[in-house]
């Protein structure tokens, strides 16, 4: 079994997990989710129990993207949580 160094986490894994991980590619909404939440981990840490309250401090700092969309935000957000 190979391990490599994963940037997100700073951590070794098996090389195997992490194509898994990152095997599919983000769609234009969740890029700009993922990028959110690495720049704001902070609010990422203290929201961690609501992904309702993370998507709805998204669509506040981003308001091209609305409530229709906030099921696809919450599955973003829960996507992140689930690859760190």
């Amino acid at each position: 079994m190979k391990f490599v160094f994963d940037k997100k986490s700073g951590q070794m894994m098996p090389e195997s997990m992490q194509r898994k991980l990152y095997s599919s590619s983000p769609t234009y909404l969740e890029k700009h989710v993922f990028a959110w939440l690495d720049n704001n981990i902070r609010v990422a840490v203290d929201n961690s129990f609501s992904t309702r309250v993370l998507s709805s401090e998204f669509i506040s700092q981003y308001p091209e993207f609305d409530f229709s969309q906030r099921d696809q935000i919450r599955n973003a957000c829960a996507k992140w949580f689930n690859s760190n």
